[in-house]
């Protein structure tokens, strides 16, 4: 459909306005989605394995370790709008790491990422990407991707300013219990 002699903005593509806009004027990356989902797979499981090689080599600490790859992989998908015009591939990646994270978690690998068997959070990170994605995808891919680097980035800034706080308020001579008890409720 024309309009003032430009097509209009709706019908090119079959896409969403908002999404078409986002595809032309940010995307950087040839749209072979086929090979953009084998590059971001080997990517992100090259991240996992490097992070538990990191891990055993150098002894650090398993809690850092998984930071880094969590700060990783919502910069990864904060991008995924650019690489994915389709939903199938990114509900594909998230189904990949729902399977492959429960799997490494009940038989305790990857420490690098896996605390211990019953902490399940790996793991619903990609369940929430998964929602996000068959809500959102067709219509605001760039709500998905931006819900994901914010619930990351919140994540490790809750945990980094918990640990210390109630740390703290649990050594002797600290005040008043109820106090305690209060300012680690609101931290945690």
């Amino acid at each position: 459909m024309e309009k003032d002699g430009f097509p209009s903005i709706s019908n090119i593509d079959g896409l969403h306005p908002n999404l078409y806009f986002q595809l032309t004027v940010l995307s950087f990356f040839p749209m072979n989605q086929s090979m953009n989902f084998v590059l971001v797979l080997a990517g992100l499981t090259g991240l996992v394995v490097a992070a538990d090689q990191i891990k055993n080599r150098y002894h650090v600490d398993p809690k850092k370790t998984r930071e880094f790859v969590h700060a990783a992989v919502a910069v990864v998908v904060f991008f995924a709008p650019l690489l994915f015009t389709s939903e199938l591939y990114p509900a594909l990646l998230a189904g990949i790491f729902i399977l492959v994270n429960f799997v490494s978690v009940r038989l305790g690998m990857f420490k690098g990422m896996n605390l211990d068997k019953r902490n399940l959070e790996t793991v619903y990170y990609p369940i929430s990407f998964l929602v996000l994605v068959l809500l959102l995808w067709n219509t605001h891919p760039f709500i998905v991707s931006t819900a994901m680097l914010v619930m990351v980035f919140l994540e490790l800034y809750r945990r980094s300013a918990r640990s210390p706080g109630c740390s703290r308020l649990r050594r002797p001579g600290c005040p008043d219990p109820s106090v305690r008890r209060r300012l680690c409720r609101i931290s945690n």
